[in-house]
């Protein structure tokens, strides 16, 4: 029993594709490395999948609204 409980916390290769690109995302913008048009044709580049399908990003987020802190309420 204890075997197959392992088995199924190993990462899978989605799974590691996944947390792969999630992390590239992240470098992408950082860096301004490209327009978001072009996040997909970037990711094919480094992790296997057809990255160039992702759901297109509509709206810009301004970046003031991504340096503010959350509001936290407490009780």
């Amino acid at each position: 029993m204890r075997r197959q409980q392992f088995k199924r916390q190993l990462p899978t290769p989605d799974g590691i594709n996944a947390a792969v690109a999630a992390a590239l995302m992240s470098h992408y913008f950082i860096y301004r490395l490209g327009a978001k048009r072009k996040l997909g044709e970037f990711l094919e580049g480094y992790v296997s999948g057809e990255w160039n399908q992702l759901i297109p990003m509509r709206r810009n987020i301004p970046i003031t609204k991504l340096n503010q802190k959350p509001v936290v309420q407490l009780g």
